[in-house]
């Protein structure tokens, strides 16, 4: 599967209605659930192809520390983050405007994600989008093996908010989580490819 991508009709009656590949004997089911979460900077570097091993191989880092061979600069990294994680669907903003029209304005998307594998470098991590409004360019693993956010992120790296903060429970079995969001405004869900990673 190619990085797939949306081209918005010129005009509402001539909408391009695309193709359908369902089959009765073999139905194309993923998995759903959110388990790898990959931020970077909201200056960084788009991809040329979100779908290539070699570039996200370029990119990868844990740390400050380009990866060996790499040519990026130290702005363009991407962490990757272990996460357990759902998108429900957006919700809508459509209202009555004048001529008995409706309007179908921007949607809000919510993605939500725990982390519990916390020590003190994830913690510090966390802290770091805390403290005012932080954007960042994202891209998001499915436990089916898609990968979110094609080549400049989910929402085209325009304004993807990212909240994050340790929630401590009540009980002797209950571990320390980061729970976050990623939320921002499009008209359409985030492109998809199979992820390379």
């Amino acid at each position: 599967m190619s990085i797939t991508t949306f081209t918005p009709p010129s005009d509402c009656a001539t909408v391009n209605l695309g193709t359908i590949a369902q089959d009765d004997c073999f139905p194309e089911q993923k998995k759903s659930e959110l388990t790898h979460l990959f931020v970077g900077r909201q200056d960084a570097i788009d991809f040329t192809d979100a779908s290539s091993a070699v570039e996200w191989a370029d990119r990868l880092s844990q740390s400050t520390t380009v990866p060996v061979g790499s040519t990026a600069a130290v702005k363009d990294l991407i962490r990757k983050i272990a996460i357990i994680g759902d998108m429900p669907a957006p919700q809508e903003n459509e209202k009555a405007i004048s001529g008995g029209r409706n309007y179908a304005g921007e949607k809000n998307f919510t993605m939500n994600f725990e982390i519990d594998d916390i020590g003190d470098a994830e913690y510090e991590f966390v802290r770091n989008f805390q403290y005012g409004i932080v954007n960042v360019k994202a891209w998001v693993k499915t436990l089916g093996g898609d990968l979110l956010g094609g080549n400049k992120g989910i929402n085209d790296g325009k304004n993807c908010r990212i909240k994050a903060w340790p929630v401590y429970g009540r009980g002797q079995d209950e571990i320390v989580k980061i729970i976050g969001t990623l939320t921002w405004k499009g008209t359409v869900s985030p492109d998809r490819c199979v992820s390379p990673i």
